[in-house]
């Protein structure tokens, strides 16, 4: 009896322990671990900060965790990766996150705990500090990379024409720069060639400068500044510990194995401007609204007429300001001529750092009168800024010598035959009119019948249909070659097809982490080409916005921004990828190019 008992004990002990085991397992099998840590606790704000989150445990988490508020950072979702381990029966899963912070202001800020909600329970990493420079600010007394923009007048006219310039400066090997310019708000722009290349030195250092240069005229007296101009660049930056071996900007030793690249984002700050309105005083009669500085010169093709012929005037205006302004010259009436004026022809040139214009007027004119004509001076008023007052560019008037046209003609219709002096019969050469006829008869005679009234009524038809198709097509041509926009829309998908097609020679190289740079250029470049904006640079957050502000719903508007992580995360953070998933990548990129140009 005793011996039953105390195996009776000791099973009950056994299963005690048991069950304790067991509630011990899965009260550690619903744990989880939060972490959190950046690449970098100090940066400027032209760099990014790299966050990563893992979340580790006994089960399979399919939650994103909770980033705290983040203000003074702007967000973006790098993408994510996922490992499973079975070590001695025992399955444990680890997920990472990665986001990119790029700083807004400079300052001293705490990331708060990222925080997982599981089962009424609430895991969460330590805060972490993170201190934000000014942007060009680091250890080194000058900057790898920076930025400007200026103009050459910060007080201009309205309608002034002033030269702004971009330069970016680099000691260092750059790649995809993207270009964020100043919306150019309140000001007609004109594009002032292609970019300059040259070196410059600069406190002892080389650098090596791209310029941009346009013209800009303020349309009224309104902007009071130009914005800040963002640049979005990767600088290769060699490791520490190896000589460079050479001086040069482009040399080899900046690609060995221990070279990296560092994302910059580099800020030209805003340039206030005070535009001055245009005075009233002195404002001559017939102003244009023209601004700068202008010549006008006038010649014609004949200075001595024939009653009844004509002679081309032709009027060269040119100068430094906006020729766009000008319309018509006065005066527009001519005493003794009809006038017959032409579309006047204009052209643009650089010169130097200025942008100057030419435009021709012609005027077929018909004098009316016969004797000693004169052609009145041509006049073009204008604002000179450098002077500060109005002034007229006018032309020495023209004189024309029209005499009498002494030739006639005569028609002759008839002719006598036979010899002179004797009668002779009259021979009829030919006929001008048609025979009248009075009555319904008559006219019916006149009218085709059968397929010949179906060919009379096509030979009407087809001369004013001919007519419009080639109006319409001329019209249509003439707005693809003024209206931008269109023609962006137009060749949108051919652009992206180009960059798809140069992505597909690299989808076989594994190594080539530019592949996924490819696809996102050409994603991000078929939605700005279709909605007139320069979104390169632009982040999967601010697509995802333009998108939705045009009518894209927000499942497929979120598609398109979570594929651009996955691609930047795939090119600026994650390892070699195998061919097939390379395959998944192009292949999602196609679909979603052409569910875009469909939709926009």
């Amino acid at each position: 009896m005793g011996g039953n008992l105390h195996r009776r004990i000791r099973l009950l002990l056994a299963l005690a322990v048991i069950g304790l085991a067991v509630t011990g397992a899965a009260a550690k099998s619903d744990a989880f671990e939060v972490r959190a840590w950046v690449d970098k606790t100090e940066a400027t704000l032209e760099d990014q900060i790299f966050l990563t989150v893992s979340i580790s445990g006994q089960r399979r988490l399919s939650d994103d965790p909770t980033l705290p508020p983040l203000p003074d950072f702007h967000v973006a979702k790098g993408g994510s990766s996922s490992q499973t381990k079975i070590v001695n029966g025992s399955i444990s899963t680890s997920v990472e996150v990665t986001y990119m912070l790029t700083p807004r202001r400079a300052g001293i800020f705490t990331i708060g705990p990222v925080r997982l909600q599981k089962k009424g329970r609430t895991y969460q990493s330590q805060p972490i500090s993170v201190k934000i420079l000014p942007a060009s600010s680091s250890a080194e007394a000058r900057p790898m990379a920076f930025v400007t923009q200026h103009v050459d007048v910060t007080n201009p006219y309205a309608q002034q024409q002033i030269i702004y310039t971009f330069r970016f400066l680099r000691r260092v090997q750059s790649v995809e720069a993207q270009w964020d310019p100043p919306s150019f708000q309140g000001f007609w722009m004109e594009d002032l060639g292609k970019e300059r290349q040259y070196e410059k030195v600069i406190n002892g250092q080389r650098y090596a400068v791209t310029e941009l240069k346009k013209a800009l005229y303020p349309l009224s007296d309104s902007p009071d500044q130009i914005g800040e101009s963002i640049l979005t660049c990767k600088l290769v930056i060699q490791s520490k510990g190896r000589s460079r071996g050479t001086d040069s900007f482009f040399g080899s030793s900046f690609f060995g194995s221990r070279a990296q690249t560092v994302t910059k984002n580099l800020r030209a700050p805003p340039i206030p401007l005070r535009i001055r309105p245009l005075p009233q005083t002195g404002r001559p009669a017939g102003f244009e609204g023209l601004v700068g500085s202008f010549s006008v010169h006038a010649e014609t093709g004949e200075q001595r007429l024939r009653a009844g012929d004509s002679t081309t005037l032709t009027v060269t205006v040119k100068g430094k300001g906006n020729l766009r302004d000008l319309v018509t010259l006065s005066p527009e009436d001519m005493p003794g001529f009809k006038v017959y004026p032409d579309k006047p022809t204009f052209e643009l040139s650089v010169r130097g750092d200025a942008l100057y214009g030419t435009k021709v007027f012609k005027k077929a004119l018909v004098p009316i009168e016969q004797g000693i004509l004169q052609i009145p001076p041509q006049e073009v008023p204008y604002f000179d800024p450098e002077k500060g007052s109005y002034r007229i560019a006018s032309t020495a008037p023209i004189t024309l010598t029209v005499e009498e046209n002494g030739e006639t003609e005569s028609l002759h219709l008839v002719t006598a035959g036979g010899l002179p002096g004797s009668k002779s019969s009259i021979k009829i050469l030919g006929k001008d009119i048609l025979p009248i006829h009075t009555g319904l008869a008559g006219a019916r005679s006149q009218i085709p019948s059968g397929t010949g009234l179906y060919a009379a009524f096509a030979s009407l038809l087809l001369p004013p249909c001919f007519f419009l198709i080639s109006y319409g097509r001329k019209r249509r041509q003439e707005r693809l070659e003024t209206d931008h926009h269109i023609l962006r829309r137009k060749e949108a998908r051919k652009t992206a097809n180009r960059i798809v097609k140069e992505a597909r020679r690299r989808i076989r190289q594994p190594e080539d982490n530019e592949y996924f740079g490819l696809l996102s250029r050409s994603l991000k470049g078929l939605v700005g080409d279709k909605l007139n904006l320069n979104t390169l640079a632009y982040t999967p957050v601010e697509i995802e916005r333009c998108l939705r502000e045009k009518g894209i719903g927000e499942g497929e508007s979120r598609e398109v921004r979570g594929f651009l992580e996955e691609l930047e995360y795939d090119q600026y953070v994650s390892t070699r990828m195998d061919a097939g998933a390379r395959e998944e990548r192009f292949k999602k990129a196609q679909r979603l190019l052409a569910r875009m140009d469909k939709r926009l």
